[in-house]
């Protein structure tokens, strides 16, 4: 009779293990979580959104894609004005220049400007969607075969779940509706308008959706931040594994603290020093996001944005680290940021 109750008391122990991980893993605020992610995806479905589960890897969101009818895995980057390809790959993807218009200069945050080459695939396919023709930026000087980036975001009304990491797109182009509702329903969720902001190389391209054609719009989304006294604003940039600052606008507001630094590879591979310090405020918009928070640093290339004509300089920007850690929700069509801050 010893077996029996051998087998009994695993059972047992068992069960015990099992519940315990249960609660370790899949707390109540995880459990709800899930059920806003499914009520979001469940009215987008209704609004004919597609949607797509993004690979995790190397501290990024990949999702799958197709040029002319070749496989691609590209980065969901909202810090990447236009979508971007590897030059070397153009004959590889079939893709043709855009004769009439010239090659541009574009900055990207931690290097030197870096010109790309307009260039079209005859197909371009995401989801269930597909684009006839679809236009992108080449140049090698990426640290990824492909970059998903805000033209393409703006263009099919995307909205980002960054936990787990859902790429909602709308398959007419148009925006959602009644998602606000639906978030604001948990009320650890704050609401945040975004600004939309230009390069001043700025290319305008007609994009066709059906029987019509929409101008595709090239521009990074940023919100107001505070970091102890200090004010700017923030790029929102799902490309980036942390959040920076910038500093050089650090050094001309008298930066104090005991200061720790390090070394890290920027987007083209290249090493330069990070530093950083605890900072006792840390505000986005009017939501402060931590007391005592630690936030990295570096010199930032990024020139100035613009805001109708207006200049506006850049203080840092959000990475990943805080998007995914406070349940970031990022809707294109409406320019809205939900951050669920207790």
């Amino acid at each position: 009779m010893r077996y029996p109750f051998y087998i009994f008391t695993l059972i047992i122990l068992w069960a015990t293990a099992c519940t315990t991980l249960k609660n370790i893993f899949y707390d109540e605020s995880t459990n709800n979580l899930v059920k806003l992610e499914n009520s979001i995806i469940e009215e987008l479905q209704n609004q004919n959104y597609d949607i797509i589960k993004s690979i995790t890897n190397d501290n990024s969101y990949y999702v799958k894609a197709s040029i002319n009818n070749n496989n691609l895995s590209m980065i969901l980057d909202t810090g990447a004005i236009y979508t971007l390809l590897k030059s070397k790959n153009i004959n590889k993807y079939q893709l043709t220049h855009i004769d009439e218009l010239e090659p541009i200069l574009l900055k990207p945050a931690f290097s030197e400007s870096i010109e790309f080459i307009p260039a079209k695939a005859d197909s371009f396919k995401i989801g269930t969607i597909t684009f006839n023709p679809w236009p992108f930026l080449l140049s090698n000087n990426l640290y990824s075969d492909g970059i998903l980036g805000c033209e393409f975001l703006h263009f099919t009304k995307s909205i980002i779940i960054c936990n787990p990491g859902v790429l909602c797109i709308s398959l007419n182009s148009k925006a959602a509706s009644k998602i606000n509702d639906i978030i604001n329903k948990d009320t650890s969720y704050k609401e945040i308008d975004l600004l939309m902001a230009q390069e001043d190389t700025y290319i305008k391209i007609n994009q066709q959706v059906g029987d019509t054609h929409k101008l595709l719009e090239s521009g990074l989304l940023m919100v107001p931040i505070t970091v102890d006294e200090i004010c700017g604003y923030a790029l929102i940039d799902t490309g980036a594994s942390s959040s920076l600052l910038d500093l050089e606008k650090l050094q001309k507001n008298n930066l104090k603290g005991k200061i720790y630094s390090r070394f890290s590879k920027d987007a083209i591979g290249k090493k330069k020093r990070i530093y950083s310090k605890i900072f006792n405020k840390f505000l986005i918009d009017k939501y402060p996001v931590e007391d005592d928070f630690y936030l990295s640093f570096t010199l930032l290339k990024k020139r100035d944005l613009y805001i109708n004509n207006k200049s506006v300089a850049i203080l840092g920007i959000i990475g990943l680290d805080i998007l995914y850690k406070k349940n970031a929700i990022i809707d294109f069509g409406n320019r809205k940021l939900y951050l669920q801050i207790q």
